[in-house]
């Protein structure tokens, strides 16, 4: 069976290393750890991974709930962000997330987030 193509937009290079790390450990293929939106909407059709693990705030530039606007649910999107305000959790519903996981959080939660949203897309 072939691994799911992974792909992490993180702008915190330990964070994204993490993630890399945890996804390998449970046989996933990072496919790429991006830090910027632009570069996510510039790379996303040679990519083309089977599901995006999204930070919200990429630093300078688009953030990741713009990103995943601008992807109109054509793949899987998690958002792993620390913001879980009012407004932000209000943008996020609007982009039909997969999930939502708020940092910190357990290798275990991310992993079943991630399969439930690999299983969902594909049905």
């Amino acid at each position: 069976m072939e691994k799911k193509r992974i792909l992490v937009v993180e702008d915190n290079r330990i964070i994204a290393l993490d993630l890399k790390i945890m996804l390998e450990k449970n046989g996933y293929n990072v496919i790429g750890t991006i830090n910027n939106g632009e570069e996510v909407l510039e790379r996303i059709g040679e990519l083309n991974p089977d599901a995006i693990l999204m930070d919200i705030n990429l630093g300078s530039g688009i953030d990741g709930i713009v990103v995943a606007e601008k992807l109109e649910n054509k793949y899987p999107v998690i958002y792993v962000t620390s913001f879980g305000d009012k407004e932000t959790r209000e943008r996020m519903v609007k982009t039909n997330p997969s999930a939502y996981v708020q940092k910190p959080f357990s290798e275990k939660l991310l992993i079943g987030f991630l399969e439930r949203a690999l299983l969902a897309h594909q049905a």
